[in-house]
């Protein structure tokens, strides 16, 4: 018979902590924000990104599609 170890609230509270403090980058130092965006703009960014996962493309996620975005910009600007 295999026996369950007892799971207590801290253990649980301790790795939902650890995975959440997760760096996303090896190296690389990132911050969290957050912005609100209007439905209409929302749909769209949605849709491009469905469309990148379907298409195994990379930033797959709306943070990264975002992030893309954002450097494309400030590049542009220079």
């Amino acid at each position: 018979m295999v026996k369950i170890r007892d799971i207590n609230t801290k253990d649980v509270e301790q790795f939902i902590s650890e995975l959440a403090d997760k760096p996303y980058g090896a190296d690389e130092r990132q911050e969290r924000i957050t912005i609100s965006l209007e439905g209409d703009l929302y749909d769209k960014i949605d849709d491009v990104v469905r469309s990148r996962k379907r298409q195994k493309m990379d930033n797959r996620s709306i943070s990264a599609y975002i992030r893309e975005a954002i450097l494309y910009y400030m590049n542009s600007k220079k």
